[in-house]
């Protein structure tokens, strides 16, 4: 009688191991599953010569204590790495504006700049990707209107 109970016993922890080997090795396909799908939305690579903002979709949207440096990064699956180019830049825009007598003068100019890395949360939370057409390029044109014009 003893020996039937054993061999129930034995038989009911083979049962067990075997399901319990069956949930570790689903659990471990379907993790494998999700990562090779979800693999370009954890790891983030961020070019030389730029940085990178995070938008962290649970917790407030853009992080503007924290910017990442140029490597490759981990981040969850919904969030979202929003690269700029930090290297200094050069852009030659063309427009006219009205002299002091009232001739139209066609001028083009070159701007130089660069993103200041630690504002860079801000300037993205604030003003946004397009910032040379919101901010720069709108401040360079009113500064020589002003100039010219006076």
């Amino acid at each position: 009688m003893e020996k039937e109970e054993t061999a129930d016993r034995m038989a009911e922890l083979a049962v067990a191991v075997n399901q319990a080997r069956f949930y570790i090795y689903s659990s471990v396909l379907v993790g494998m599953l999700l990562i090779s799908v979800l693999w370009q939305r954890i790891f983030i690579q961020v070019a030389d010569g730029h940085h990178a903002v995070l938008y962290d979709l649970l917790r407030g949207g853009t992080v503007t204590e924290r910017v990442y440096s140029e490597g490759l990064h981990l981040i969850w699956p919904w969030n979202r790495l929003i690269s700029y180019e930090t290297r200094l830049q050069q852009r030659t825009i063309k427009f006219s504006v009205l002299s002091e007598e009232g001739l139209e003068l066609g001028i083009t100019v070159t701007i130089r700049y660069t993103l200041d890395t630690a504002n860079l949360g801000y300037l993205h939370r604030d003003i946004g990707i397009d910032y040379f057409d919101r901010l720069v390029k709108p401040d360079v044109e009113g500064h020589l209107r002003h100039t010219f014009g006076g």
